[in-house]
């Protein structure tokens, strides 16, 4: 399963290290093209987050909030089961795996 690069918040990048969502889907038009080719799964994660709003994101490229998580979570855990003929069920953190959840991005991000 090939997995494409997810969409940037521009507005948030710096000017010294600038990268535009054009180029995120240049590049992952040119790879869907080749793992196509050999018969990947795609799992199309800049259109799991293609237009969400920018809360998502803690910084120009990472959606690590819960809304972010929750919503990529579940793109992945369908995609896998797909692939592998079996049952989906959607991930709906209830008050614990959110407070999990955030104490995970919070050690990530060194909070």
């Amino acid at each position: 399963i090939f997995a494409t690069s997810t969409p940037i918040v521009e507005s948030r990048f710096e000017k010294i290290a600038y990268r535009l969502n054009a180029d995120v889907r240049a590049y992952n038009a040119i790879a869907v093209e080749i793992c196509q080719k050999y018969g990947f799964a795609i799992n199309d994660m800049y259109g799991v987050l293609d237009g969400v709003p920018e809360e998502y994101y803690i910084d120009c490229a990472h959606p690590y909030t819960i809304e972010g998580v929750t919503l990529t979570t579940n793109a992945v855990v369908k995609a896998i089961s797909d692939a592998l003929e079996l049952n989906f069920r959607e991930f709906v953190p209830d008050d614990e795996d959110v407070a999990q959840i955030q104490k995970k991005i919070d050690e990530v991000l060194g909070i």
